[in-house]
Formats: C-alpha cells, structure tokens, sequence
C-alpha cells in the first residue's frame, strides 16, 4: 500500500493487457532471400467462453467478502500513517463469486492455434516478426498481446553470410590461374560468370555487385564475394610430373624471397 491512504494496487476490475508470445522460427537462406510464407502452430491462451472471460461462474450468487467488508482493500494503522492493501480474499473485488469451473477462475484457457506467418525478403538472424493480436489474452476485457517470430537461418552449404554481402569460396584449375578465363560460380539464384585474369593468385576475392541478400530496410542487394583456391592436382604420371617440371623452369624467381629478405 501507500501511506496517508493512497492506494498503490491495480482494481481486480481493471482490463489489462494480454502478454506477448515469442516463437522461433527456423528459415533457408534462400527463403530469407525470397521471402515466404509458413504456416505454424503455436498454444495461446484465449478467453474462456464459459465465463466469457470474467473467471466468474455464471449465475453464480455473489456475496459481500467478509474480510473488507465490500470495500476491496484492507487499511491498517501505524500511528498517523495508515497503508492500504488489496484485500487477499476477494483480491480487490469486495464481492466473493465462486469462480468458472471450466478456467478456474483465471478467465482463460489455453488453445492450439495455426497461424499464417509471411516472410519478407531479406531477413536475417535475430529478425523479430510481429503478429499483432495474437499474443495471450487480455484479462478482463483487456486486449490480446503480441506474437513475435524470432527469425533463425540455417547454415548453408556454399554461402556464408555477413550482413547483406554473401561470401563463398571456388576452386579453379592451375591453367585458369595462370592462363585466365571465364568460369561459373554459383549465386544464391543459379549460376554467374566471372573472369578470372592471368596470373591470379589462389585466395584472390572477386565481387559481384548485386548478387548478396536484399536489404531489409531500403532498396538495392547486398554484393557476393568470392575467394578463389588453386586446385592441385593428384594422381600425376612420370611424364605429367616431367611436363610440370618443364614448367617449373619457367618461374626465374622464388615466391619465398620476400619472406626472408624484408
């Protein structure tokens, strides 16, 4: 209670507001690229159509509660100061009413529901989706809360993805680093191609400009990086490994100087 009389407790009468409900979800990174639409099945509490959501037995006798004596509250002294408290019999309602044999007097009952959730492109870990209304139910004649979709993606095989960017790794042949040429790699949508110059170096990163996620909140695409690795290959015969000697004596310089020569 609060002194001097003030009452510092909510009316058992008073509508309140249902609590919100969160639920995760579990996405493909190509439907958080695209977008989607699921379906899910969650358990809320809805109010009890028995007691129309009062808690009250219907037709049920109400009596004054004898411990407040109809008032709601119980006030005590302690010299000058008095406190008020909401009285614990009839929880503030000054009446005492046998309560609904069907939610127990709590108003609500519990209740499966499907639900249509809509998935909008871009998405990310973390992302919160609001489903209004469909939270627990309000007490009271309160309104309903809040659902929540707490959006998760799961790991993809080729993409890693950082922000809007995605990244990826592809591995060419030892001709195409040397000799250059164009190459299919993989998107999120299918394939592109992308150049690769003379002479790159295996771990070399290539952009393309408009190939990651679609941005959540403005316009425009997130670019998709991509690392390149030299394949070596295995399996070589006596006269592949003569042919690859030939070529070794090609390179006038040890690629290793600059590591013990700085």
């Amino acid at each position: 209670g609060d002194i001097f009389g003030r009452r510092a407790y909510r009316a058992e009468g008073v509508p309140e507001p249902g609590q919100d409900i969160y639920y995760n979800l579990e996405i493909s990174l190509e439907d958080a690229y695209k977008g989607a639409s699921t379906y899910i099945t969650i358990q809320r509490e809805v109010p009890c159509d028995a007691c129309g959501g009062t808690g009250e037995e219907k037709g049920a006798t109400r009596t004054t509660c004898p411990v407040c004596n109809g008032k709601g509250v119980i006030e005590t002294s302690k010299g000058f100061i008095r406190f008020s408290s909401t009285c614990p019999n009839c929880k503030g309602k000054g009446v005492i009413v046998p309560p609904c044999k069907v939610c127990g007097g709590t108003g609500v009952i519990r209740k499966p529901e499907r639900i249509l959730v809509r998935i909008p492109p871009g998405v990310d870990n973390g992302t919160r989706l609001r489903v209004g209304g469909k939270g627990g139910a309000g007490l009271r004649g309160g309104p309903p809360g809040d659902l929540y979709i707490i959006i998760s993606i799961r790991p993809h095989p080729v993409f890693e993805r950082k922000g809007d960017d995605l990244y990826c790794e592809v591995p060419i042949t030892f001709s195409e680093a040397v000799l250059g040429g164009k190459i299919e790699v993989p998107t999120i949508t299918g394939t592109a191609n992308m150049t690769i110059p003379p002479g790159t170096q295996g771990g070399k990163v290539f952009r393309l400009r408009g190939k990651g996620m679609p941005r959540l909140r403005g316009e425009g695409y997130g670019d998709q990086y991509v690392k390149v690795k030299i394949t070596v290959p295995t399996g070589l015969t006596e006269k592949d490994k003569e042919l690859v000697a030939r070529v070794d004596t090609l390179y006038k310089s040890n690629p290793r100087d600059k590591i013990f020569h700085r």
